[in-house]
């Protein structure tokens, strides 16, 4: 007499626990959850940030929905007073804030979040305050973002197509800026359209400036 075993069921991804995390977490936190997700533009977040954005987005919210946000468990990497979001929690919010501003008859609190995170990173390191402009960007979409996004990853690589001392930036940094911006278009249905060409030929102009300046050393 032959027994069948029981089949095992495959593997969660990692997508699929931050979905459940997340949820779990919004139904108890909703206000905080939608403050998670007006912050999802930002590479860090920081208190500051928070601060400004339930004041200008969520008035009537309670203060305490920043440190429900701030110990939510939500971040892949935690320090010197910011956060960085897991990566697979951090889509999930920024899908969930293109949804909320798609909505007919609604605010659109992409850009409204943009508007808030951009005016207050103006002092942040190009690369930085580029890949967020990236970021908002490729939620955005529209026929004109392919376009915009290469502008602004060729505002990342041009000052290092500049052989010599007189270089300026972060190489490792401003990789990661390029390549950040394929990432997001990508995701957010971009590449097709252009998006991922710009990428590709700001890193190919990047990675030949390095090797000028390695040269020329």
């Amino acid at each position: 007499m032959s027994t069948t075993q029981p089949t095992a069921k495959p593997p969660r991804s990692a997508a699929d626990r931050a979905a459940e995390r997340l949820d779990a977490w919004a139904r108890q936190h909703p206000q905080a959850a939608a403050l998670a997700r007006l912050a999802s533009l930002a590479v860090r977040v920081d208190a500051s940030l928070l601060r400004r954005l339930r004041l200008q987005l969520l008035p009537r919210a309670e203060p305490g929905i920043e440190a429900d946000l701030w110990f939510a468990g939500l971040h892949a990497a935690q320090g010197g007073g910011s956060l960085v979001f897991d990566a697979a929690v951090l889509q999930l919010l920024r899908t969930q804030l293109c949804q909320a501003s798609a909505a007919p008859g609604q605010p659109r609190p992409l850009q409204a979040a943009w508007d808030i995170t951009r005016g207050l990173h103006a002092a942040w390191p190009e690369a930085l305050r580029i890949e967020e402009e990236i970021t908002f960007l490729a939620l955005q979409g529209g026929a004109g973002a392919p376009a915009a996004i290469g502008q602004a990853l060729q505002r990342v690589v041009a000052p290092h197509q500049v052989t010599g001392p007189g270089a300026r930036g972060d190489d490792q940094l401003v990789v990661a800026a390029a390549q950040h911006g394929g990432h997001v278009a990508s995701q957010a249905g971009l590449a097709s359209a252009g998006a991922a060409g710009h990428q590709q030929r700001a890193l190919g102009d990047l990675q030949r400036g390095r090797a000028g300046r390695g040269a020329g050393r």
